[in-house]
């Protein structure tokens, strides 16, 4: 009977053996779990700060398009008070003109 009882034994210890193993396996598979949704999160995160930073650009383009725009409405505006206080000043020299061959 000795035989028999260090065959069992041993298979007690292979059984406990194996449990451990699976225990280990079921760890280090959360363990992967929580790194993946770990990673995720810092994706997620990555992810949405990348986004905020690229719409804080747009802001800033959208921006700097407004200024543009503004400052190219000014010009316009300007040369059109020039043009029109030049035609101004022409047609008066022409009535100066007129006049002073009238006199």
């Amino acid at each position: 009977g000795g035989l028999e009882a260090a065959l069992q034994a041993l298979a007690a210890r292979d059984d406990a053996r194996a449990d451990q193993m699976l225990q280990m396996q079921e760890t280090t598979g959360s363990l992967a779990a929580t790194l993946v949704q770990m990673l995720q999160a810092q994706q997620d995160k990555r992810a949405e700060e990348m986004a905020e930073s690229v719409a804080a650009m747009q802001r800033g383009v959208d921006q700097r398009l407004q200024d543009m725009q503004k400052q190219q409405e000014e010009v316009v505006e300007k040369q059109r008070k020039a043009v029109e206080r030049s035609i101004r000043e022409r047609k008066e020299e022409e009535e100066t003109a007129h006049e002073t061959r009238r006199a």
